[in-house]
């Protein structure tokens, strides 16, 4: 991870499925998946340490989408809810908390909110109440809070 590299393997046939690597160092990994009628919209989504958002269909690797949102690491990616799983957290050691949309081909910021100094060390949101989100970081401090408007 700290390379960049990141590979994708296939259990079933034991092989690596796919591989890239990334300009800077791999801080989080996550699978986004899709509705169960279509698992072919799964996408791994990867945040660095110099704040930017890769995203990758499974099933088309070759389609990759990346966003620049500030310098500061990406240690965390969350689904908003089960409902809007286009939309994504993302906690940054910045201290700031990004809403993002990941629409296909592009990613785009729906809104962000400074939320401490300290770096956002966790996230977690609330499946079934949109917008309910709680957040930690290096001052030791959990915040709850919660965002309108994401249904």
């Amino acid at each position: 991870f700290d390379n960049g590299d990141i590979k994708v393997f296939d259990v079933r046939n034991s092989k690596i499925a796919w591989e890239t690597s990334l300009s800077r160092g791999v801080s989080k990994l996550s699978i986004l998946s899709g509705s169960a009628d279509d698992s072919e919209k799964s996408v791994l989504v990867a945040g660095t340490a110099n704040g930017k958002l890769f995203q990758w269909p499974l099933s088309s690797p070759d389609n990759v989408a990346s966003h620049q949102m500030d310098k500061a690491t990406v240690w965390e990616v969350q689904p908003v809810s089960e409902n809007k799983k286009n939309l994504v957290l993302a906690a940054l050691g910045s201290g700031a908390l990004h809403v993002l949309n990941l629409d296909g081909e592009k990613i785009e910021t729906v809104a962000t909110h400074q939320v401490s100094e300290p770096p956002l060390t966790g996230l977690s949101a609330n499946k079934e109440k949109p917008g309910l989100i709680v957040t930690s970081s290096f001052d030791k401090t959990i915040r709850v809070l919660y965002y309108t408007g994401l249904k």
